[in-house]
């Protein structure tokens, strides 16, 4: 098939402004890329400053064992339910389980205090919640966590936490 000069030259014109606008196309939706990038590092960067202004004196040390006290356990709820209020979070169940005769005729001297609290919140919020809880000054273990999606779209969080006491002096 003969083509004439110009049908060639209108061919290669058309087939360079196609390749001109493909490279342009991709060059704004990395510029884009790169915009929404910056922008997630700059909240993930704002975020991290504000869990480290909010969370506490890092240099206090934690305290592996409370004093055995009989306001031992209304001391720990009023601070655990503190971090609650703080960031939002909702504490709709505090359950105490039953201490373990075993555990007390066997002379330990630190027992464990375990609880079993239910929050519901926002995921961000109970994770600070858990955070103000982490870098607190007391050693709290976390040894089972069960997340749901409560009815109202929020996150409902089932933690049995365990705590540690030592005998008064």
């Amino acid at each position: 098939m003969n083509r004439s000069p110009l049908a060639i030259w209108a061919t290669l014109v058309a087939g360079t402004m196609v390749a001109v606008w493909l490279i342009g196309s991709s060059y704004l939706g990395l510029r884009a890329a790169d915009v929404v990038r910056s922008q997630a590092e700059r909240e993930y960067a704002n975020e991290s400053q504000r869990l480290t202004a909010n969370a506490g004196d890092l240099t206090k040390p934690t305290i592996a064992a409370a004093l055995e006290q009989p306001t031992e356990e209304t001391t720990f709820y009023n601070t655990f339910r503190g971090w609650c209020e703080k960031e939002d979070v909702r504490l709709t169940r505090y359950t105490t389980q039953p201490r373990d005769p075993v555990d007390q005729a066997a002379g330990q001297k630190v027992k464990p205090r375990v609880v079993t609290v239910v929050l519901e919140a926002h995921y961000p919020n109970i994770r600070r919640a858990l955070l103000q809880m982490e870098r607190g000054p007391r050693l709290v273990n976390i040894s089972r966590a069960e997340w749901q999606r409560a009815e109202s779209g929020r996150t409902k969080l089932t933690l049995t936490l365990t705590r540690y006491v030592a005998p008064s002096p």
